[in-house]
C-alpha cells in the first residue's frame, strides 16, 4: 500500500512539474519568439561552421532540406494569416523549426537562410531579430549572390537603419543600403522601388546626377501593384510613374536642365491636369525657359485646359508662354 501511495506522489509531482514547463513555454508569444531569436544565432555559427567544410552534400539530404524549406515557408505564410496571438506564436516557432533543419540538412541553400531571416525580422523583440535578420540575409546572399529576396531584406533594413526619412542620415547604412537597392536594380532593372529609393538617396546625399538617372529609371520601370515599402517609409507617396515625372521635373530644374525639365513637365500635366504640384513646377520652369523651349508646352498645356477649363495655373501658365511666344493667351 505504501508502496502504491509513493508511486502515486511521484506520479502527481511529474505532472505539476510537467504542466507548469508547458505553461511556461506557453506563457507569452514574446518568449517563444526570443527563444527562437536566441536559437537562430546558435544555428548561424553552427552552420557557417559546416558551409566553410565544402563537402559534398548527398542528393537525398538536399530534398530532405528542400521539403523542410517548403514546410517552414507554409507555416509562415500560417503565421501572417492567422490572427490569433497563440497561434501566430505557434506558427513562428513551427516555421523557424523547420526552417533550421532545413539549413541544417544543407548549410548551402540560400533561400532557407533568406525564409528564416524574412521570419526573425517579423518576430519581436526588434531590436534582437532586426540584427539577426540581416546576419542570415548576408550568409544568403554571399552563399548566392543573384538571391533576390535576400538583398531586399538587407536593402529594407539597412534603409530603416539608415534614418532616411528621419533626421539625420548614418552614413554607414546608408552606403549598405544604396549597394543592396543597386544590386535589386541589377537583378530586375525594372523594379520601380529600387529606383525610387536610389533617387531619395542621391537627393539626401545631393548626388543630382545620380539622383535623375534613378528617377529616370524610376518612370521607365513597371509600376508594381501596390507601393510596398516605399509606401510605408514614404507615407502618402506612391510608386507610379506620375510621381517619378513629378520628381524627375523638380531635379531637372535644379540641376538647370529647363528643357528637359519642361518636356517631362508638359507630358505631365497632359495626363494629370488637376494635378496642382505639377502646374506649379512647370511654371517655375517656365520663369527660366527661352522662346522655344515655353513653345514646346503649349499643345500639352492647351491640351490640360480642354478637360480642366476652370484651371487658373493652366490659364496662367498660357499667359506666361505668350508673352515669349507672341500668341494669344486663351480667355478666362
Amino acid at each position: 500500500m505504501k508502496s502504491k501511495n509513493f508511486i502515486f506522489v511521484v506520479f502527481s509531482i511529474a505532472l505539476s512539474v510537467s504542466t507548469a514547463l508547458a505553461q511556461s513555454n506557453l506563457s507569452s508569444p514574446q518568449q517563444i519568439q526570443t527563444t527562437s531569436a536566441q536559437r537562430v544565432s546558435e544555428i548561424i555559427l553552427k552552420n557557417l561552421s559546416q558551409a566553410r567544410q565544402k563537402s559534398e552534400i548527398p542528393r537525398e539530404q538536399r530534398e530532405q532540406a528542400y521539403v523542410k524549406l517548403l514546410e517552414g515557408q507554409r507555416y509562415f505564410w500560417m503565421f501572417f494569416k492567422t490572427r490569433s496571438q497563440a497561434a501566430r506564436a505557434q506558427n513562428a516557432r513551427l516555421a523557424s523549426q523547420s526552417l533550421q533543419k532545413a539549413i541544417e540538412l544543407n548549410p548551402n541553400l540560400s533561400e532557407a537562410y533568406t525564409a528564416l531571416a524574412d521570419l526573425t525580422r517579423h518576430t519581436p523583440p526588434y531590436e534582437i531579430t532586426t540584427n539577426e535578420a540581416i546576419t542570415l540575409a548576408e550568409i544568403a546572399v554571399k552563399i548566392q549572390p543573384n538571391n533576390f529576396g535576400g538583398h531586399q531584406i538587407l536593402a529594407q533594413l539597412y534603409t530603416v537603419k539608415s534614418n532616411l526619412n528621419h533626421g539625420i542620415l548614418d552614413p554607414i547604412f546608408t552606403q549598405k543600403a544604396v549597394k543592396e537597392w543597386q544590386e535589386i536594380a541589377r537583378l530586375d532593372q525594372r523594379n520601380a522601388e529600387a529606383h525610387a529609393f536610389l533617387s531619395e538617396f542621391y537627393a539626401r546625399t545631393r548626388k543630382n546626377d545620380e539622383r535623375i538617372k534613378s528617377l529616370k529609371n524610376w518612370l521607365a520601370s513597371a509600376p508594381p501593384l501596390n507601393n510596398g515599402f516605399y509606401g510605408r517609409v514614404f507615407q502618402g507617396e506612391n510608386l507610379s510613374p506620375e510621381s517619378a515625372s513629378v520628381k524627375l521635373g523638380a531635379a531637372l530644374i535644379q540641376a538647370g536642365q529647363t528643357t528637359q525639365a519642361v518636356e517631362i513637365l508638359s507630358r505631365a500635366v497632359a495626363d494629370e491636369p488637376s494635378n496642382t504640384e505639377v502646374v506649379e513646377l512647370l511654371l517655375e520652369a517656365l520663369e527660366k525657359a527661352d522662346a522655344n523651349t515655353s513653345a514646346m508646352a503649349v499643345q500639352a498645356l492647351q491640351q490640360a485646359l480642354y478637360s480642366n477649363p476652370e484651371n487658373t495655373k493652366l490659364i496662367e501658365a498660357l499667359a506666361q508662354i505668350k508673352s515669349r511666344t507672341g500668341k494669344p493667351a486663351p480667355k478666362k
